[in-house]
């Protein structure tokens, strides 16, 4: 659901309970009111978050900036992105940001959709990489449950949806408390005629 706001205790509320706020200005006039809004939150909901711009892929834009502390970073990383990108600055994404973590790269496991649960349980004990998210030396181990659910939503998502060509997480933050998309892209294409065989592995 999409809620409008314009009071700077409603959005600082909404940051704290780890929503993700969207300000979008709807035109030239507003781009001032987005930037007093940014002035009356206080430095808790500024802090430690980013920044990032809608349209094409943000990284690509130079739209992301991480770690913004205090209302006047923001003030003049929104005054720069609107200067530098124009027309195609069409509003600002505020996002809790992740702690610091280790990232898992360069390690693979794959299945057939539809997944089982036992599919699903091998796809993330499977790796060699997987004792990080376990518990690996003394650390406390990511909730595992909410990356079952999260693979298992994606299967579902594959078999529902014959025109689905792809689909990426990328990245995804695990902790102990719940696992939390940051970025997702999906590719579609024509829908092709359905084999009516069971499909396999090769």
């Amino acid at each position: 659901m999409t809620e409008l706001v314009s009071e700077a205790g409603t959005v600082c509320a909404l940051l704290a309970d780890g929503s993700t706020v969207s300000l979008r200005p709807a035109g030239p006039a507003d781009r001032e009111r987005v930037l007093r809004l940014y002035d009356a939150m206080s430095a808790d909901s500024l802090r430690n978050r980013f920044f990032m711009v809608s349209r094409r892929h943000k990284t690509e834009r130079g739209g992301v900036l991480l770690d913004l502390r205090g209302a006047h970073a923001v003030r003049t990383a929104y005054r720069d992105l609107t200067a530098r990108l124009g027309p195609a600055m069409t509003g600002a994404l505020v996002q809790p940001m992740a702690r610091r973590g280790t990232e898992l790269l360069a390690d693979h496991a794959a299945r057939l959709a539809p997944l089982t649960d036992t599919d699903v349980h091998e796809l993330l004990t499977a790796p060699r990489c997987a004792p990080l998210l376990l518990g690996h030396r003394g650390a406390e181990p990511v909730d595992l449950a909410s990356l079952k659910d999260l693979l298992a939503r994606l299967s579902q998502m594959a078999d529902d949806l014959p025109e689905l060509a792809g689909a990426e997480c990328n990245p995804v933050i695990a902790r102990p408390d719940g696992s939390t998309v940051v970025d997702a892209r999906v590719r579609l294409l024509p829908r092709r005629a359905t084999d009516p065989y069971l499909r396999r592995l090769p």
